[in-house]
């Protein structure tokens, strides 16, 4: 009786092996995405509410972006989304795997959304007096 209890327990945790490479996966995929849609995001709001045009493509945006924001981005997200996903794959991953993978998406709208918070976007300009563009939804602080 003992055994075949012990036997059982194993195939269980032999069946949940998959949540190593997928967490892997998962992670690195939504951390790239992370930064591509923040940076992005962000470069529409700037082009959105600054007075002048082309403020988003300026010479020094560039490099700006290529060798501070994207890296910091990446790594930050990626470590958050790790630790996030493990935390939740080893704390209900045996019983609940699907919880891991809705914590790991719901944690990479979490940073993506205070990534924006945080990236020089600009305030009140005359073009967005209420210092978000009009696209932007209300009920979403910037």
């Amino acid at each position: 009786m003992w055994e075949q209890h012990q036997t059982e327990e194993a195939d269980k945790v032999k069946q949940r092996d998959w949540l190593v490479p997928l967490g892997l996966v998962l992670c690195v995929s939504l951390s790239v995405v992370v930064t591509y849609f923040g940076l992005d995001l962000r470069d529409r709001l700037i082009a959105s509410c600054e007075p002048f045009p082309g403020a988003d493509r300026s010479p020094g945006e560039g490099w700006y972006v290529t060798f501070f924001l994207a890296p910091v981005l990446l790594i930050v997200s990626f470590v958050v989304l790790t630790l996030a996903y493990g935390v939740s794959a080893f704390a209900w991953g045996r019983k609940r795997p699907w919880i891991s993978v809705l914590v790991g998406v719901l944690a990479a709208a979490v940073v993506g959304y205070l990534f924006i918070l945080w990236a020089d976007v600009p305030g009140y300009t005359p073009i967005c007096p209420t210092g978000r563009p009009e696209w932007w939804p209300r009920w979403l602080p910037l």
